[in-house]
Protein backbone atom coordinates (compact mmCIF):
# COMPACT_ATOMS: atom_id res chain seq x y z
CA UNK A 1 0.00 0.00 0.00
CA UNK A 2 1.45 3.41 -1.09
CA UNK A 3 0.74 6.08 1.92
CA UNK A 4 1.00 8.85 -0.73
CA UNK A 5 -1.70 7.73 -2.71
CA UNK A 6 -4.33 7.24 0.41
CA UNK A 7 -5.36 10.90 0.59
CA UNK A 8 -6.32 11.26 -3.09
CA UNK A 9 -8.07 7.51 -2.78
CA UNK A 10 -9.77 9.31 -0.16
CA UNK A 11 -10.42 12.19 -1.72
CA UNK A 12 -12.02 10.40 -4.80
CA UNK A 13 -14.40 8.29 -2.30
CA UNK A 14 -15.52 11.30 -0.33
CA UNK A 15 -16.56 13.70 -3.83
CA UNK A 16 -17.65 10.74 -4.98
CA UNK A 17 -20.24 10.10 -1.97
CA UNK A 18 -21.02 14.15 -1.45
CA UNK A 19 -21.45 14.14 -5.35
CA UNK A 20 -24.19 11.21 -5.43
CA UNK A 21 -25.49 12.49 -2.36
CA UNK A 22 -26.15 16.03 -3.67
CA UNK A 23 -27.86 13.80 -6.18
CA UNK A 24 -30.09 12.46 -3.70
CA UNK A 25 -31.05 14.88 -2.37
CA UNK A 26 -31.87 16.79 -5.33
CA UNK A 27 -34.14 13.63 -6.65
CA UNK A 28 -35.96 13.82 -2.76
CA UNK A 29 -36.88 17.87 -3.40
CA UNK A 30 -38.40 17.18 -6.61
CA UNK A 31 -40.55 14.00 -5.30
CA UNK A 32 -41.60 15.82 -2.77
CA UNK A 33 -42.35 18.91 -4.73
CA UNK A 34 -44.79 16.74 -7.27
CA UNK A 35 -45.95 15.18 -4.63
CA UNK A 36 -46.83 18.58 -2.62
CA UNK A 37 -48.13 19.68 -6.48
CA UNK A 38 -50.34 16.27 -6.22
CA UNK A 39 -51.90 16.55 -3.21
CA UNK A 40 -52.81 20.40 -3.49
CA UNK A 41 -54.45 19.83 -7.21
CA UNK A 42 -56.26 17.21 -5.58
CA UNK A 43 -57.68 19.24 -2.58
CA UNK A 44 -58.63 22.14 -4.70
CA UNK A 45 -61.16 19.74 -6.89
CA UNK A 46 -62.18 17.50 -3.45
Amino acid sequence: MNFASVPVEFARIYRNSAISLSVALAAMTELKLQVWRMVSHCVRFA
